[in-house]
């Protein structure tokens, strides 16, 4: 096993919980984090990463239980199980247990209803959390029946309720304070798609359904009807409608935040850090032949390098086809500490 790759798989981890712990304390968890950037937050994307990598902190887990029991109308079930289904996110296997549990403490079945063709026929149980190290962590004490019931084996489930008001000055907390006040369709994504893109001459509906993780005939109607206030602007263009935000409203939106937020396309940088985070955890990818791993490491590359280079981060990748084994791994292990330097430490902007 080479030492320097063992390294980077324990930084790449530890470097992904911090992102996911800077993003949870602004939405109102308890828990400590640095300062983060003023990349927008993607609710939906938050919780996928937190039921695949944030198994590996337990606390973490149960905080995004907390918080989820305590913010009822944040989130988007729809489009989470969209994006759960089209994107193959390793966390859509917690969803449906998560689903259970919070279903269980409202006494309704509006999570198990709206997600329930992510659940798949339980064959066995098996630990919900992991160490570190990648080794399961076995429960203690009684198993939580909910989660037993989905196939995943945990201890007791007991939600402190210390979840506080998310950082409402903060300019990645933008789309929480939409949502508090548009609600959580496709309008909320729609303002900061816009107001983070206020040059050139609009956006046509179906790039912006891309962006936002929307169906495009949802984002199309919403469109529609938004134009008609006069905050959002129509024009025609060649054989495509365009849309833009006034500035008077994108200033209006803009005038208590600190900064301007910074747009990401979480979907495929979130789906891109995962993939290669579970390669390296993956058994034997450390000890495999050199041009086994970059092959395998190519193929991530090939797929996501064009949405990468549209998500809005300042990070390109390219096949950098004339590398091979040990050089391209090197290669590409420099490119994903880049990332999440940008991610964890950047973002940073005047309005």
């Amino acid at each position: 096993m080479s030492a320097s790759l063992k390294n980077f798989k324990d930084e790449l981890q530890e470097s992904l919980l911090t992102l996911l712990w800077q993003q949870w304390c602004l939405c109102g968890v308890q828990g400590h984090a640095d300062e983060p950037g003023n990349w927008c937050i993607d609710p939906e994307i938050l919780i996928l990463l937190t039921c695949s990598i944030g198994r590996r902190e337990p606390r973490m887990f149960d905080e995004m239980l907390d918080w989820l029991e305590s913010s009822p109308g944040m989130i988007n079930l729809q489009r989470l199980k969209f994006l759960a289904k089209s994107n193959s996110f390793i966390g859509k296997k917690a969803l449906p247990a998560v689903a259970g549990f919070l279903d269980e403490i409202s006494g309704k079945d509006k999570w198990t209803l709206a997600l329930k063709t992510l659940l798949e026929p339980v064959q066995s149980r098996r630990p919900l959390f992991f160490f570190k190290d990648g080794r399961p962590m076995e429960s203690f004490g009684k198993p939580d029946p909910t989660f037993k019931k989905y196939g995943f084996l945990r201890g007791s489930t007991s939600l402190r309720g210390l979840v506080g008001p998310f950082a409402l000055k903060h300019p990645a907390c933008l789309i929480l304070r939409l949502r508090s006040f548009l609600g959580t369709t496709s309008r909320s994504g729609i303002c900061i798609y816009l107001c983070t893109h206020p040059s050139g001459p609009g956006e046509n509906p179906s790039h912006i359904a891309k962006e936002i993780g929307h169906a495009q005939r949802a984002v199309q109607d919403a469109l529609v009807s938004m134009s008609k206030s006069g905050y959002i602007t129509r024009r025609e263009h060649k054989r495509d409608t365009l849309y833009a935000i006034t500035p008077e409203m994108r200033d209006a939106l803009f005038q208590d935040l600190r900064e301007a937020p910074i747009w990401c396309n979480w979907i495929p940088v979130a789906g891109f850090l995962e993939k290669i985070w579970s390669i390296f955890d993956s058994n034997n990818f450390l000890e495999a032949d050199p041009m086994v791993r970059s092959i395998k490491l190519q193929e991530v590359v090939d797929n996501f390098k064009i949405p990468i280079s549209k998500s809005g981060l300042p990070v390109m990748l390219d096949s950098r086809g004339h590398l091979e084994g040990k050089e391209y791994v090197g290669w590409l292990v420099e490119k994903v500490k880049e990332i999440m330097k940008v991610l964890v430490t950047g973002g940073k902007t005047g309005k």
